[in-house]
């Protein structure tokens, strides 16, 4: 009983946008989950790894990742990632050693787009990295070549005409679009397309 009351205040339900799966976010700790935390044992599994992870941090005076800005990705009681929407990086777990390993901006990218729904707006300068982006006609061009850009940029500009008429605050939908889009630029830079 004390669990799921406790679930009530700490724990924040999210539904993604594109297909409404859900998901969990405690924003004391800064912990994301799909795990079914509805479960007292799987919420106590998901808040020791939590614990496990802060233990690790300060026993090798990683201090950096203890800032609130970091947000705690787990699935099924074990820590998958670490991100930092305000510094704009992620770092995933290794099986083999526990240490983690700093992520490409498209994995990064993905991540938001992963979980798009718990932060007011996309992280700092996403709109305007995208908004630059989307200036130059080759880009937009290369961009609208790849058949799933295409309703993703469309999706955007439509989200975008109605912000700019103050028709409505910065949607999941949006932070959603753009981060699937910032992911797309980042592969198409790699690939030397753009």
């Amino acid at each position: 009983m004390a669990s799921s009351s406790r679930r009530l205040i700490d724990w924040e339900p999210f539904q993604h946008p594109k297909d409404q799966s859900p998901y969990q976010y405690h924003r004391k700790l800064g912990i994301i989950t799909t795990d079914n935390i509805d479960d007292p044992h799987v919420e106590a599994n998901v808040i020791r790894c939590w614990e496990r992870v802060q233990a690790y941090f300060k026993m090798h005076n990683l201090t950096k990742f203890m800032d609130p800005w970091y947000d705690l990705i787990v699935s099924g009681g074990i820590p998958q990632a670490f991100i930092s929407w305000q510094c704009k990086e992620l770092y995933d777990f290794t099986s083999q050693s526990g240490f983690m390993t700093r992520n490409t901006r498209k994995t990064f990218w993905l991540q938001v787009a992963e979980f798009p729904c718990h932060h007011d707006s996309a992280p700092p300068g996403a709109y305007e990295s995208l908004e630059v982006a989307l200036r130059n006609e080759r880009t937009v061009r290369v961009l609208y070549a790849q058949p799933d850009n295409r309703s993703f940029y469309e999706e955007y500009i439509r989200l975008e005409r109605k912000r700019d008429r103050k028709e409505f605050r910065i949607s999941e939908r949006q932070t959603w679009c753009t981060a699937v889009l910032l992911a797309e630029l980042e592969e198409l830079k790699e690939r030397r397309l753009i």
